[in-house]
């Protein structure tokens, strides 16, 4: 019975520390949103529902946590549309990765990449942690990525751009 004991108890410790030396797998998660504003016909009417239209590239993604995890973009800008943009130019976006989880956002509107040049429509209204965090207009609607000097959608879904590599990745 000793034997067993130890035996159990040697076990018990090589899985402990063998344990203590791993990483643990990622947590994954998915986002599945319906957009719950209007679909734009035009992108006049996209344009007339911003506070912000602009042309910039993302320089950083840092992930967050809500309810979910999100990503916060920031933008430098690259070109003015409409409106006045911050100094800082922060773009909130469901998914991304935070600590040990990833969250997948929506299938219609991908992350946006660092480096890529986007045209984008945005609002001013989200706030976290006291910081104003801008969005897109529309959900997938309002952003277009440049495509070898075109604008092109980064979903089939868009309906505004017509949909490049982009789209067909997703």
């Amino acid at each position: 019975m000793r034997k067993i004991m130890l035996l159990g108890m040697a076990g018990l410790a090589a899985a402990m520390l063998w344990g203590c030396g791993q990483k643990d797998e990622p947590i994954m998660s998915s986002v599945a949103m319906s957009w719950a504003g209007p679909t734009y016909e035009t992108v006049e009417e996209l344009e007339d529902d911003s506070d912000l239209a602009m042309i910039g590239t993302p320089v950083e993604i840092e992930g967050f946590r809500t309810t979910s995890v999100s990503s916060m973009v920031t933008i430098e800008v690259e070109e003015v549309l409409k409106g006045t943009p911050p100094e800082k130019l922060i773009l909130f976006q469901y998914g991304g990765e935070y600590q040990n989880e990833i969250c997948m956002p929506p299938e219609e509107f991908p992350l946006l990449e660092v480096g890529k040049t986007y045209l984008l429509y945005l609002n001013d209204d989200y706030i976290h942690d006291g910081e104003t965090l801008y969005t897109v207009v529309g959900g997938y609607q309002g952003v277009a990525v440049d495509t070898d000097g075109e604008w092109t959608a980064l979903s089939e879904a868009n309906g505004l751009w017509p949909s490049g590599p982009a789209a067909s990745e997703g």
